[in-house]
């Protein structure tokens, strides 16, 4: 069998949920390419913890496995 490939997500608009997550994760709707055969969603890191915290409960329902999240401790502070 041959290993999946591993993807991070960096920065996550609504976009790339659609575009990215739910392909990787094989929840786009039917017709729309699903990669979850060959390819992983490993992680992302995000400043947006509600739109991060999506994910992981779309990843439950594709019946995926571990996820690592990563959202800055400055985030939301603003430059100094």
């Amino acid at each position: 069998m041959k290993t999946k490939k591993r993807y991070v997500l960096c920065g996550l608009s609504t976009r790339g949920i659609y575009h990215l997550a739910h392909p990787l994760l094989g929840l786009n709707r039917e017709g729309g390419p699903d990669f979850s055969g060959t390819s992983d969603l490993a992680g992302i890191l995000d400043i947006g913890r509600v739109r991060v915290e999506t994910i992981p409960r779309c990843r439950a329902l594709a019946g995926g496995g571990r996820l690592t999240i990563a959202i800055p401790l400055t985030a939301g502070l603003g430059a100094h």
